[in-house]
C-alpha cells in the first residue's frame, strides 16, 4: 500500500527546546528530522518553562506549549519537577492527529490521555523507568500499565532498557530498538581549530581525560575524582549543578587542583573543540538513570575511546567493551581508574577503539538513522 495522505503525528513531551535536557534534545532532534519527509506534518504538545501558553516554529516545527501551573501554585518537590497544565487533557483531544508519539515517563501526558481518550494510533518512546521517585512509582504504575495495554509500539534506545524495565518484559512483542542519534556535522572544525588543537598537544605531554555532564548524583563524578588519584593524567570536567561544591570540596581535598578544572557549559562548537582535543572521554555514572549516554555518541563521532560503566540501561550497548572503548562496574574506582590507565598509556589502542567507535555512529547513531525507522514504524501502523 502507498501512502497518498499526509500523516499528521503529535509529539507529545514535557517540555521543548530552548529548555536543554537529553529529552528535549532527543525529541527536537526527531522532529526535525522527520520533516526531511514529504508525506508527514509534525505537532509538538508540551508545557511552557512559564506561566503563558504561547504557540511557536521552533526550526519549522510547530509547537504548543501550555502554561505550567507549577511555578504558580505547586511545590516542585512536591511533584518531583514535573510541569502541570490543566489544559492538557482538552488540547490532546483538540488537536488531532492519525499518530500520538508519547515520550515518557511523562506522568501528566498519561492522565492526560486517560482524562481526554483521543483518537489515533499510540507510539512511545520510554526513555526509562522512573528511578529515583520511589513513592512516584507506586502511585503510577498501575495507570502506566493501563496505557502501555493501549500502545501499539514502544520504541526503546536500547535492547538493555526492554530486559532490565520494571513493566517493558510485560510487553515486549510491542518492543522495537531505535538507537537515539546526532548530527555528524556538528562535531566537524574548521582548519584554523585543528591546527589549534595540534598544537595544544604536541605542547602538553600529559594526556587529557574529559568528562561532559550535570554535576548530580547519578553521574558519579565523586568517583571518578578518587580514581584520578591513581592516574596520571589531567581532567577537565565540563558541567554544572547541585554536586559542584561538594565535588570541588573533594578535589581541594585530594590535593588535585592541579589535575582537575572545573569549567561551567561551553557552546556546542567549543564543546567540539574539547571533544577532538581529549585523549580518553569517561562517564562514569551509578545510577539507571542514566539511560542511554548520548555524551558518550559525541565522544565516538570525534574518534575518541569511552570508559563507561555497566549499566543495565543503554550505556554499555552504546560503548561496547573492548571495542569502542572500556566498560566498569559502577563506583568500581580501582576498576575506573584501571581503565583510564590503560587507554592514556597505549596510543595504539586509543585510536584503535576510537576509529572503529567513529565508524559505529557512522552507521548506527545519526539523526537520519534515527529518523528513518521512527518514520517507517509510522509508515507500518498506518498501513495495517
Amino acid at each position: 500500500m502507498i501512502m497518498t495522505d499526509k500523516i499528521n503525528v503529535l509529539h507529545i513531551n514535557k517540555l521543548y527546546y530552548p529548555w536543554i535536557g537529553g529529552v528535549e534534545t532527543h525529541v527536537r532532534d526527531l522532529c526535525e528530522n522527520l520533516l526531511s519527509y514529504d508525506n508527514i506534518l509534525i505537532h509538538v504538545l508540551v508545557c511552557n518553562e512559564k506561566k503563558n501558553a504561547v504557540d511557536v516554529i521552533i526550526n519549522k516545527v510547530k509547537v504548543k506549549k501550555l502554561a505550567n501551573l507549577v511555578d504558580l501554585f505547586f511545590d516542585k518537590t512536591l511533584l518531583f519537577s514535573s510541569p502541570i497544565s490543566l489544559t492538557f487533557p482538552f488540547w490532546l483531544r483538540k488537536m488531532p492527529a492519525d499518530i500520538l508519539h508519547f515520550h515518557l515517563p511523562n506522568p501528566l501526558a498519561m492522565v492526560a490521555y486517560f482524562v481526554s481518550r483521543p483518537k489515533g494510533k499510540i507510539v512511545v518512546t520510554w526513555q526509562s523507568d522512573i528511578v529515583k521517585q520511589k513513592k512516584m512509582l507506586y502511585l503510577l504504575s498501575p495507570l502506566i500499565r493501563w496505557f502501555l495495554k493501549r500502545t501499539d509500539v514502544i520504541i526503546t534506545a536500547s535492547p538493555n532498557i526492554i530486559d532490565n524495565s520494571v513493566f517493558l518484559k510485560e510487553f515486549r512483542q510491542k518492543c522495537v530498538v531505535v538507537p537515539l542519534g546526532i548530527n555528524p556535522e556538528k562535531y566537524l572544525l574548521r582548519k584554523e581549530d585543528i591546527a589549534f588543537i595540534k598544537e595544544e598537544q604536541a605542547k602538553n605531554t600529559i594526556p587529557l581525560i574529559l568528562f561532559v555532564g550535570r554535576l548530580v548524583y547519578y553521574k558519579g563524578v565523586e568517583y571518578l575524582v578518587e580514581a584520578m588519584r591513581q592516574v596520571d593524567a589531567r581532567l577537565i570536567i565540563i558541567g554544572e549543578g547541585y554536586l559542584y561544591p561538594e565535588i570541588n570540596k573533594k578535589i581541594i581535598a585530594n590535593g588535585l587542583s592541579n589535575k582537575i578544572t572545573i569549567i561551567p557549559p561551553v557552546t556546542d562548537y567549543e564543546l567540539a573543540k574539547y571533544f577532538h582535543m581529549c585523549d580518553v572521554f569517561v562517564l562514569p555514572s551509578v545510577s539507571p538513570s542514566e539511560a542511554f549516554g548520548i555524551v558518550q555518541l559525541e565522544a565516538m563521532i570525534c574518534g575518541k575511546p569511552v570508559v563507561s560503566t555497566n549499566l543495565p540501561t543503554g550505556v554499555p550497548f552504546v560503548n561496547q567493551h573492548n571495542k569502542t572503548g572500556i566498560v566498569v562496574e559502577p563506583k568500581d574506582i580501582d576498576g575506573l581508574a584501571n581503565a583510564l590507565n590503560i587507554l592514556i598509556n597505549d596510543k595504539k589502542l586509543c585510536y584503535k577503539y576510537g576509529s572503529y567507535a567513529k565508524q559505529r555512529v557512522l552507521d548506527e547513531f545519526t539523526n537520519e538513522v534515527m529518523a528513518k525507522k521512527v518514520y517507517n514504524i509510522y509508515q507500518t501502523l498506518l498501513e495495517q
